[in-house]
């Protein structure tokens, strides 16, 4: 990992792989879209929502699952895992596309009263591809 993104509406780090786009969509501080990491053939996403009052990490994620299989998604067991000390979910899903399977991987953290997505996927490529570079992302990633 060459490069850094820090994004001070939120309050987090990241770093990311040299030769990859960043792209920082346009929308309201510390919500929607926050930042899109481009590679050959993956993407890492990185998501704020408000988190809604009272519903816990599981109930958030059992909610991301039922939207991902309405959606026609097949949707692995949920993990716990973690993001910088913080409790995670992380839900693999695949879903067809055309004619082409492509599977995706979601890691939801509730923090600071937000609901906070890192999405990765493949769009052209086998999304392993780049399936260690998103976790030595994971890893990298530290809250401010």
């Amino acid at each position: 990992m060459s490069q850094t993104y820090t994004n001070t509406d939120v309050g987090f780090t990241i770093s990311y792989p040299g030769g990859w786009f960043k792209t920082e969509p346009s929308s309201a501080p510390g919500v929607g879209t926050l930042v899109m990491f481009r590679g050959t053939g993956t993407a890492v996403t990185i998501l704020a929502e408000e988190a809604e009052a009272g519903m816990s990490l599981d109930e958030s994620a059992h909610t991301q699952r039922l939207r991902l299989e309405v959606g026609g998604a097949v949707v692995q067991s949920p993990e716990n895992t973690s993001l910088d000390g913080e409790p995670a979910v992380s839900l693999t899903f695949s879903r067809l596309q055309g004619k082409r399977t492509t599977q995706s991987t979601v890691v939801l953290v509730l923090h600071g009263g937000r609901l906070m997505t890192v999405l990765y996927g493949g769009f052209s490529y086998p999304w392993t591809v780049d399936l260690g570079t998103f976790h030595e992302m994971l890893n990298s990633f530290t809250w401010e």
